[in-house]
């Protein structure tokens, strides 16, 4: 039986996670798998929490959909902590959507800003 993430072969013997990726596998009975937190020798996955952008976004951008983007991206290491590994990197996904999108509705905000500016500008010197 192979690893399904890496495709290296598995020991023979029954095995949750692949030795090499530390992928979860199949518990060797059919029909069956089982759910448990990976060895404590296995290398922690890494999930980027995306909180400097957010936090970023939040202070020069757009205030309210940064800080949707802050509380996203503060889930992401507990949801890691409690071995909820999916949830944590649906969790990094949006808090990095929701960063782009704040800032990107900042920069067109601030252009708005600014040419209404300069023609307000043009408009009062045209007298």
């Amino acid at each position: 039986m192979n690893c399904p993430k890496c495709n290296n072969p598995l020991p023979p013997t029954i095995c949750t996670f692949c030795p090499n990726c530390g992928a979860p596998v199949s518990s060797g009975v059919p029909g069956t798998t089982q759910v448990v937190t990976p060895p404590t020798g296995a290398a922690p996955q890494t999930i980027p929490s995306h909180l400097a952008m957010a936090i970023f976004s939040t202070l020069c951008c757009c205030l309210p959909l940064g800080i949707v983007a802050i509380v996203y991206a503060s889930q992401v290491s507990s949801k890691v902590a409690a071995g909820d590994i999916a949830g944590a990197q649906a969790a990094s996904h949006s808090a990095k959507v929701w960063g782009i999108l704040s800032i990107v509705l900042g920069v067109i905000g601030s252009i708005i800003g600014f040419g209404v500016q300069v023609l307000l500008y043009m408009a009062a010197n045209q007298q």
